[in-house]
């Protein structure tokens, strides 16, 4: 099986490959950190229908979703993400190294791993793009007690030695960029877009406002959420800066990057609401109920019906803005992660205690 992923980052990847079939009942549940690992669940990922990959802050755990067991756990970086390559490889980051791992071997070390500059203490991973002898990565550096100074840097440097192919900074705290399927970085920051190539080639467009988030849809179409003055807008435009569409919204600040379907429609998830909007109008209006801010994200289906992990409740919610199905996880416990789907339709979510499968 081929993993299509639309952007690298995972973080980023909101529209998931496969029709949703689930109906909103438990099929299967798994405790995971039953020795009590400090840190909390990130994403999940799924390598095939079988193999589910668990980041949970400073390790990662191996699932079997056939057998419905947790093989194992590693130790990773918390500023870090997992990054798949197949069905059966991944690479993953540990004391701020980078190394390929095999999920059936996940459980012994890697013979190799690899230096990232710039990665460390001080730092996040935002984006990372691997190549066959090289790779690209993006790190947001945040200053530290020496050097406070804070900037975003890219650069591509093959996996083994010092030497870098070339690099690029960007002064300030940037938005995640996201990255389109044939390689090219946005770069948003106030009054300017950057466009980097995969060769580190920069095509800037001046704009006059303030992005806070963005994301790219599978139109090729970047999507903005930003500020003009005191009122918060979404934007659609392409690679040359040219604006199909703009629409104001009530979402100043979305708990991610707006979620684009196959359809072009767009999805803005706020503290409270849900908006939608398509070619420059507003479609609908869904009120959330949970009050963590931070465990309220989705993705959308291939058939264009969004998941929603609103704290301890799964909504479907249809094309309409209407509520498909809601399931309620156990009392006490708080969904953590992005829905995601296997191949025949099922939903898998991560909460702070479980791995669930919903049918």
């Amino acid at each position: 099986m081929t993993i299509n992923h639309p952007f690298y980052n995972l973080k980023l990847d909101s529209l998931l490959p496969y029709n949703l079939v689930a109906k909103g009942t438990l099929a299967w549940k798994l405790e995971y950190n039953t020795q009590d690992i400090p840190g909390g669940a990130n994403s999940l990922i799924m390598l095939d229908d079988s193999k589910l990959i668990l980041d949970h802050s400073i390790v990662y755990f191996v699932v079997d979703a056939f057998s419905q067991k947790v093989l194992g756990f590693q130790r990773k970086s918390t500023n870090t993400f997992i990054i798949p390559i197949n069905e059966q490889e991944f690479y993953a980051f540990s004391g701020y190294r980078l190394y390929k791992s095999k999920y059936e071997t996940s459980q012994t070390p890697p013979d190799d791993d690899y230096y990232i500059p710039g990665l460390g203490e001080y730092s996040n991973l935002m984006v990372f793009i691997p190549k066959v002898d090289t790779y690209i990565s993006g790190i947001q550096e945040f200053g530290n007690p020496n050097i406070p100074k804070r900037r975003f840097v890219f650069l591509e440097k093959n996996y083994v030695g010092y030497n870098d192919k070339w690099g690029l900074a960007f002064d300030g705290m940037i938005p995640e960029p996201p990255v389109s399927i044939d390689g090219n970085i946005v770069v948003a920051q106030n009054n300017l877009i950057s466009i980097v190539d995969s060769i580190g080639k920069v095509k800037e467009i001046k704009i006059e406002f303030s992005p806070i988030s963005c994301s790219i849809g599978i139109d090729n179409l970047i999507y903005m959420v930003c500020r003009i003055k005191n009122k918060s807008f979404i934007k659609a435009m392409d690679f040359e800066g040219n604006v199909r569409w703009e629409c104001a919204t009530s979402i100043a600040q979305p708990n991610q990057p707006p979620i684009i379907s196959k359809e072009s429609t767009v999805f803005l998830i706020g503290s409270s609401k849900v908006e939608a909007f398509s070619n420059g109008g507003k479609l609908w209006e869904f009120q959330l109920t949970g009050t963590d801010k931070e465990r309220q994200l989705a993705s959308v289906s291939n058939d264009g019906m969004l998941l929603v992990s609103d704290c301890d409740k799964l909504l479907c919610i249809n094309k309409a803005g209407e509520q498909a199905w809601a399931f309620k996880v156990a009392k006490g416990e708080t969904i953590m992660t992005q829905p995601v789907l296997d191949s025949v339709g099922k939903v898998f979510i991560a909460t702070d205690k479980k791995v669930l499968a919903i049918k």
